[in-house]
């Protein structure tokens, strides 16, 4: 369990903060198309960086996020690797992206397949958007 300073106490104190497991969770995002190029075969990739305006505590060094902050993300080694190899928000800012958005939408949609890949294909790199409007047409959900 992760461990982060609370607010309310005294100086170096610590309060456990809670790490969602959900191993069906994780089964959806990987079910899922990849968030940055739409390719199928997805890792389930946590984002580690901390942000108080989404409540996600800081990770990393040992600490891994709960899974509650994952998104999809294909398993050829560049995207996955890029995410956490030079500085992850800015390779978010970058993708124009916000994955803690993506990834707090798709714990409340799981176990929704549907619901999921909508929030995929509405959050979706720029590079791919352009298939949407005919995937849809087709009738296409996976």
């Amino acid at each position: 369990m992760a461990r982060v300073a609370s607010d309310n106490a005294p100086h170096g104190a610590l309060r456990k903060t809670v790490r969602h497991r959900s191993p069906e969770h994780l089964s959806a995002v990987r079910s899922l198309c990849c968030l940055i190029c739409g390719a199928y075969g997805c890792e389930a990739a946590h984002v580690r960086y901390a942000s108080a305006e989404h409540g996600k505590p800081e990770s990393g060094r040992g600490i891994k996020p709960g899974d509650q902050w994952t998104v999809p993300l294909w398993l050829c080694p560049a995207h996955h690797r890029e995410q956490h190899g030079s500085g992850e928000r800015e390779w978010w800012r970058r993708k124009g992206i916000d994955p803690l958005v993506v990834a707090r939408r798709l714990w409340a949609a799981t176990p929704d397949y549907s619901r999921m890949m909508n929030i995929i294909l509405t959050e979706g790199d720029e590079i791919w958007k352009g298939i949407v409007p005919a995937w849809r047409s087709e009738g296409r959900t996976r």
